[in-house]
């Protein structure tokens, strides 16, 4: 309820949804929920992830903590790899 809501707020903010290029050039099927990697530690998992035709790249997203801005070089476990 309201207070759970209020002890959200005072926390503050402490993951946000990053946009992941995942692989190189090559099309991989990925369903989502692969663990994504910083500094070997699991720090979050894709939520979803498609390929952008434009961009020739997997496109991912996941919600990561804020101290990982733009720029920062994650990997993400495809296939146990």
């Amino acid at each position: 309820g309201r207070a759970a809501l209020m002890a959200a707020k005072a926390a503050g903010v402490t993951r946000r949804l990053r946009t992941l290029l995942v692989g190189e050039r090559d099309y991989v099927t990925i369903y989502g929920g692969e663990a994504v990697y910083a500094d070997g530690s699991v720090v979050g998992r894709l939520r979803s992830c498609a390929y952008g035709f434009t961009v020739r790249r997997n496109i991912g997203y996941s919600y990561l903590p804020v101290g990982l801005g733009p720029g920062a070089r994650v990997e993400v476990e495809v296939f146990g790899r």
